[in-house]
Parts: structure tokens; C-alpha cells; sequence
């Protein structure tokens, strides 16, 4: 008896630590013309009232040393791609505040034309 209760209030525990655990991993594959294609990756670690999020984009085969707009949803972001054509965003987030990115959100990525060389949905 005794043993089963110290079992039964050890998963107590552990139910109860876990209970306001929540955990979000997204991924989005990205497509464009020619080579272009990229990635893109949400991540949540929320447990109780510490919040913490991740949002990374990168992009390749793209127009060299050019500014491009990175849209989430309706979030947007400024990256400029490298010599290579490369651009890398990653974007941490501690807190309540931050996108909202479910199931279905797009992402796109244009270029200083506004022509979108990007897109995916997680």
C-alpha cells in the first residue's frame, strides 16, 4: 500500500508539472521559381507562465546582395540576402507576445518588386 501510494503521488507530480506544458513544431517547405526554395520553422516551448518561441526562415538560389520582405501571417520582416544569394532569419520570442502561426499560415518571401520568389504553409 505503501509503495502504490508513493507511485500514485509521483505521477501526481509528474501530471501536474507537465499539465501547462505545451509544445508547437511547424514546418514549411518554400517553392519558387527556377532553384529558389527554403525552409521555415516555428517552435514553441510554453510551461506555465515561461513562454518562449522561434521563429527561423532561410531562403537560397535567390537574387544576390537584395533586400527581401519575409511575410508570416500578417507579420513581416526585412532580410537581405548574402553574395551567395542566401538569407538566413531566426527570431526569438520570450513571452505572450508573439505571431500567431498555426496550421495553414502562409509564408512567402518577395523581392524589392514586390514579385513573390517564396511561398510555403506550415
Amino acid at each position: 500500500m505503501k509503495r502504490a501510494l508513493s507511485l500514485l503521488v509521483a505521477l501526481s507530480v509528474t501530471a501536474f508539472l507537465f499539465a501547462d506544458s505545451a509544445r508547437v513544431d511547424l514546418h514549411a517547405s518554400l517553392t519558387g521559381p527556377n532553384r529558389a526554395k527554403g525552409e521555415a520553422e516555428w517552435q514553441t516551448r510554453d510551461q506555465g507562465t515561461r513562454m518562449r518561441a522561434e521563429l527561423e526562415v532561410e531562403g537560397e538560389h535567390l537574387a544576390h546582395n537584395a533586400p527581401m520582405t519575409v511575410t508570416v501571417g500578417d507579420q513581416t520582416f526585412a532580410v537581405t540576402t548574402n553574395n551567395f544569394g542566401s538569407f538566413e532569419l531566426e527570431l526569438r520570442f520570450n513571452g505572450p507576445v508573439r505571431p500567431t502561426i498555426v496550421v495553414g499560415t502562409v509564408v512567402s518571401v518577395t523581392d524589392a518588386a514586390g514579385e513573390t520568389v517564396l511561398t510555403g504553409m506550415f
